[in-house]
């Protein structure tokens, strides 16, 4: 690996952190709105539809961790230089 090719993989492991931290931020103070003042403090209809249906903390993991998964292959270098042609 070259040291560019390190470098962006330690700023792209800094920004999934980042984001990581901020889904599970999102989630507990959605969690504890939910507990606190019912599902009509959720904006999202689909989410609000989950947490009446299979509680809350279910509903919040169902909707943070696709996000979380989907992000994870954006920051991992190329394995093969030729297979993302915007890296070079």
């Amino acid at each position: 690996m070259t040291p560019d090719v390190i470098k962006r993989s330690l700023f792209g492991k800094a920004v999934m952190l980042v984001f990581v931290l901020t889904q599970v931020a999102d989630g507990l103070f959605t969690y504890f709105g939910i507990k606190m003042f019912g599902t009509a403090i959720e904006g999202n209809p689909l989410v609000a539809w989950y947490v009446a249906a299979y509680g809350a903390g279910v509903a919040i993991a169902a909707a943070g961790a696709p996000a979380i998964v989907c992000c994870d292959p954006m920051i991992q270098p190329p394995r093969n230089p030729t297979s993302v042609p915007a890296a070079a």
